[in-house]
């Protein structure tokens, strides 16, 4: 449970309203009354990260996290745990929509908006996954679209994933090893059975993210993690009415391809492959 919040976070921060909810917590706008400036915090949940040892995995990754300053990348200015147990995130307040309200309102991008937005997530990605840091939650409601037309950025590290640099999989996270957090429909095959991850987990959600972008649609439905698995195995993306620019199949076909071993290797890999397929 949320529980109360104090009127001042860590003595600081004055939560001014709710900007969202999820699972794990809900983000608000709040003032630094220190500094002085707007700021978004999010909550996560006490039952997420009370034990001693999630706590030290908070503590450790909301430090590497913070370290991540990069222009695509909602940055992290403070952490802590609140005395209910709950932690809590200081972020830069971005101003603007995510992309999934933009598709709300327009239902489908011109691919070459989308190859846009794609350039700078997977610029943010890329930079994320060099310090060993996977996302593994990228969606429309994780990207955000910055008011005045600035690039867009990627939001909430929330059950982002540390990586061993040398093996390039991941060992530990903030929940916990062995647990399967995500959003189904944009979770890679191999995340959805709980296995070991590497970068392409989240090129497999960039290049969900981009299908759904162009096209209005989900190339593998929105059920249940059960039912995508077999779907994922053994469906390809034929609809004529949600199909994508011939142009661009290819590129977004490898990327949401079932074996990671066929998908590009990177998130800028696979955003090259989309801008030369807009180009070719």
């Amino acid at each position: 449970m949320m529980g109360r919040l104090p009127s001042l976070i860590d003595g600081k921060y004055r939560v001014d309203a709710v900007i969202g909810r999820g699972g794990m917590g809900a983000i608000y706008q709040a003032h630094d009354v220190r500094l002085d400036r707007d700021v978004a915090i999010k909550i996560v949940r006490g039952d997420f990260v009370g034990a001693p040892d999630a706590q030290a995995r908070f503590r450790r990754e909301a430090q590497i996290v913070a370290r991540l300053q990069h222009p695509a990348i909602v940055t992290l200015f403070d952490y802590g745990t609140l005395p209910n147990g709950a932690g809590f995130l200081v972020m830069e307040l971005v101003r603007g929509e995510d992309l999934r309200a933009l598709l709300k309102r327009e239902t489908r991008i011109p691919a070459l908006e989308v190859a846009t937005i794609v350039d700078a997530v997977a610029a943010g990605l890329e930079a994320a996954h060099a310090v060993g840091v996977l996302h593994r939650d990228v969606k429309p409601e994780n990207i955000l679209l910055p008011a005045g037309g600035s690039g867009a950025k990627v939001l909430d590290f929330g059950v982002a994933t540390m990586t061993d640099p040398e093996a390039g999989a991941a060992i530990e996270t903030l929940i916990g090893s062995g647990t399967i957090l995500g959003t189904p429909a944009y979770m890679a095959p191999e995340q959805l059975r709980g296995e070991m991850l590497d970068g392409r987990a989240d090129v497999y959600s960039l290049g969900v993210v981009t299908y759904e972008a162009i096209t209005g649609a989900l190339p593998f439905g929105s059920s249940s993690s059960l039912d995508l698995g077999p779907r994922q195995a053994t469906r390809r993306q034929e609809d004529e009415q949600n199909s994508l620019p011939e142009n661009v199949r290819q590129a977004v076909e490898r990327a949401i391809t079932f074996d990671r071993a066929l998908r590009p290797r990177t998130p800028l890999a696979f955003a090259e492959a989309l801008r030369a397929g807009l180009e070719s």
